[in-house]
Formats: C-alpha cells, structure tokens, sequence
C-alpha cells in the first residue's frame, strides 16, 4: 500500500506542472493585434502593438515586437494601419511564464523602461508567475514606493474570447489588472494606466485580436480600409495556388497587393477589365489584402491568402 502511495504522489507530482501548461495562455503568438488610443490634452493617437516574424539572436529565439501608427485621429475604435516601426524582440518562456524583450539600438522611443533596466539587454516586461502578496517588478513598472502593485487577488474570467487569469491589484491611485495572455489591462506593456485617468489624458484597449485562436489579425492600410465600390469583388480561388482570377462589377484600372503590415508587394496595370487571371506564383505564402481600382475611382478589396510551396 506505501508502495502504491507513493507512485500516485510522483504521478501527481509530475502531472500537476503539464495541467498548468495546458490551461496558460500564451502571450506571444504571431500576428497577434493590439489596437488603442491615447488622448492628451485634447489630442488622441490611435497606436498598437504586433508580434511578427520568428527570428534567431545569438541563439535565442525571439519574434519582430513591432509598434504600429494606425489611423484616423479619432474615437471610433476602427483603425487602418498607417506605418509600423520595429520597437525589438519579444519571446516567451512559457515554463516560468515571464515574457521578455529585448529592444533596438538605439531603443524606440514608444517603448517605456524604468531606469533600473538601462542598455539594449533583454529585459523583463511581463511576470504571469505572480502569486497573491507578490508585487509587480518588471523594467516596465514605477520605482517609486509610494506606487507599488501588489497582488491582492486572482481570478479567470472571459476575455478577448477566451477563459483567462487575471492577476488584480489595488495601489495608492486606482486599480490595475494583469492579464494572463493579454498584458495590461488598458494596453499589453502599459503599465501605469491604472494612475487615475483624467480629462487631460486617457488610455484604451480597443481591441485584442489573439492570433492563438485562428483568428485573422491583419490590419488593412488606411487608404484602402473603406472600399467604396457598391458590389464584392469575386477572388477564385480563395485559397490561391500559384494564380487568382479576379471579377468585379465595373471596368478597374489597376490591381494593388499588399502585406499584412500594410507594404504594397505587387501591382498591375490594366485597361478597363472586369475579368482576369493574376500570377501569384512568385508570392511568398502568407495573408494579403487585394485592391482593385475602377476607372471610376471606385475601389474593392478582399482579403487574400496564398499558398504557395
């Protein structure tokens, strides 16, 4: 019987850290999207973050961290990407479940770090290994004591499509909440928003678009993002292989591709078609938006992904 105990307790011992595994919710997932908006002072700036493309430095793997410069100016929740700037590299050890990045020399400028985490070296910005009485401590946190966030609770709740932990504390101003799989409740490395919000400034998470769940995150161009023709244009097949036959209801005049960070890649000149085959084959596989320009200056667009070997 003392025998038989003690396999369950090594059982146990070793599937305990596999459950936890399986319920964590990753942060790092490529093509991830965070749409906000800040307002200072009367002035609002839609931004975001997104995680690209795996990449190998000095035998780390790491992905592309990229700020985004999304558009119009306005509250509405409903950006088009305008530019993107490569901000560092961001990975995950999702064993110890800390997210790290390492920035660009010289560091961009939308990336915030206290001055205890000074140079280009990797650098700690999301702890999901905190426990209750644990404080917040990462190069993206205050350093005054008058400011410390220490965890008071920890709950899982449905966000941004999925069941989540949230890691909540309450400092001298305000409340924060950290979100396992998100980051930062009113943006993924902000911490500090939890400082009460006035009418001189404001911080918002719009959207979340987690790419982990088969979702499709790419942010159309904001000069393409309200396409004014009247009818769908007709892309076949969607999937492509190799080549896409086009139909839209009005005479176009030229055919852009674009990338989902929103680089033109391609485009072609036409006379009036409404009808034609496109070759692709040279085209990486991957997601893209299709524009289609009228002669009339009407426009269409549909998202297309392409699967070539």
């Amino acid at each position: 019987m003392k025998k038989l105990n003690t396999i369950l307790l090594l059982f146990f011992l070793f599937l305990t850290p596999v459950l936890k595994s399986q319920s964590y919710s990753r942060f790092v997932s490529e093509n991830s999207v965070w749409q906000l908006g800040y307002s200072w002072e009367g002035a609002f700036l839609p931004f975001g973050w997104m995680i690209g493309k795996d990449t190998l430095i000095d035998t780390v793997h790491y992905h592309e961290l990229l700020w985004l410069d999304l558009g119009p100016e306005q509250f509405d929740g409903n950006y088009g990407l305008e530019s993107t700037e490569l901000a560092g590299w961001i990975r995950e050890d999702t064993t110890i479940r800390q997210v790290f990045i390492r920035p660009t020399d010289p560091p961009n400028e939308n990336l915030y770090f206290n001055e205890n985490c000074d140079g280009w070296t990797e650098k700690l910005v999301l702890d999901f290994s905190l426990e209750i009485g644990d404080t917040i401590k990462t190069c993206n946190t205050f350093l005054e004591e008058s400011l410390p966030c220490v965890i008071d609770t920890i709950y899982f709740e449905n966000i941004w499509g999925k069941e989540r932990r949230v890691f909540y504390c309450r400092p001298e101003y305000g409340e924060e909440r950290l979100v396992e799989g998100v980051g930062y409740w009113r943006g993924p490395l902000e911490f500090g928003s939890h400082i009460p919000q006035t009418l001189n400034w404001s911080l918002w998470l719009h959207k979340y678009c987690d790419a982990s769940l088969g979702l499709d995150c790419g942010l159309l161009p904001v000069g393409i993002r309200e396409p004014s023709g009247g009818s769908k244009i007709i892309l076949s097949p969607n999937p492509a292989y190799g080549t896409i036959r086009i139909s839209v209801p009005e005479p176009i005049s030229m055919v852009y591709l674009f990338d989902g960070r929103g680089s033109m890649v391609r485009s072609w000149p036409l006379k009036g078609d409404t009808d034609l085959s496109l070759d692709l084959s040279d085209v990486s596989s991957g997601i893209y938006i299709l524009k289609a320009v009228g002669l009339n200056k009407g426009n269409w667009v549909e998202k297309l992904m392409v699967l070539n070997k």
